[in-house]
């Protein structure tokens, strides 16, 4: 993995080669890792374009790449594949040429395939990938991932102390935090819904209470003009879910 920043697209500064929607793209606001490989990274499929030729992984000097990262005027552009979300945001297709800065130099690009691929798996992926043979000059990092079970967790700390140079991510413990959170927020939603139902009971109880009066006086009417006990449920039974409705 080497850190490189795009300053150019088809000799152009980035922010007037892309679209309007796509100047403030964070793509084109900070070091982007590249990266090198001969094949299709696993999880990712070329959706447009042709990925590295034979000839090309293997870095032939005589197609000018060393020109390429000198700046000189007969190198050759390096072929690269180029994440196909990040082609479409920035307005770029196949043929487009990408100018990068890697340090205090500058690589030539010019882009051959579009790749699509899967940002939720646990794999590492890149948006740009090179060939073989243009990036192993520049000081890199490796990253890879891969699975620890459960029983066997006690190797972290042995990996991490025979090799303090490793910088190690733990996703397991990461997911555990934000498991914690959502389980936090969940018992927060439960509380204010609980909140708010004692509350709905509490406005229905006193409309119940603030009609009483009405009610009895309603029913001493109505035993006047000779209605029945049922006759007189069924109203005051009726009036109770005229009160209820409006408050649910």
């Amino acid at each position: 993995m080497v850190r490189g920043r795009v300053i150019a697209i088809n000799d152009q500064p980035p922010r007037d080669a892309v679209p309007p929607d796509a100047r403030g793209d964070n793509s084109l606001r900070r070091e982007l890792n590249l990266t090198w490989q001969s094949d299709v990274p696993e999880g990712n499929q070329v959706v447009a374009g042709e990925w590295f030729s034979a000839a090309q992984t293997e870095g032939d000097a005589s197609r000018g790449w060393m020109g390429a990262v000198d700046a000189t005027p007969q190198a050759a552009p390096v072929p690269i594949s180029v994440e196909d979300g990040l082609a479409e945001r920035l307005g770029l297709g196949i043929g487009d040429e990408m100018t990068f800065s890697v340090g205090s130099d500058e690589i030539t690009t010019q882009i051959t395939s579009l790749r699509s691929l899967n940002w939720d798996s646990f794999q590492p992926n890149f948006f740009v990938i090179f060939p073989p043979g243009v990036l192993e000059q520049f000081g890199h990092s490796y990253i890879t991932a891969f699975h620890l079970p459960e029983a066997e967790q006690g190797l972290i700390r042995e990996l991490i102390t025979d090799f303090p140079g490793v910088s190690l991510l733990n996703v397991d413990a990461i997911l555990g935090q934000v498991r914690d959170v959502l389980a936090q927020v969940t018992r927060a939603v439960e509380l204010v819904l609980a909140l708010v139902l004692l509350a709905g009971i509490s406005v229905l109880y006193a409309a119940l209470t603030a009609s009483l009066p009405v009610r009895a006086h309603e029913s001493g009417l109505l035993r006047v003009f000779g209605a029945g006990s049922r006759m007189i449920s069924r109203v005051q039974g009726l009036n109770t879910r005229c009160w209820v409705l409006p408050v649910v």
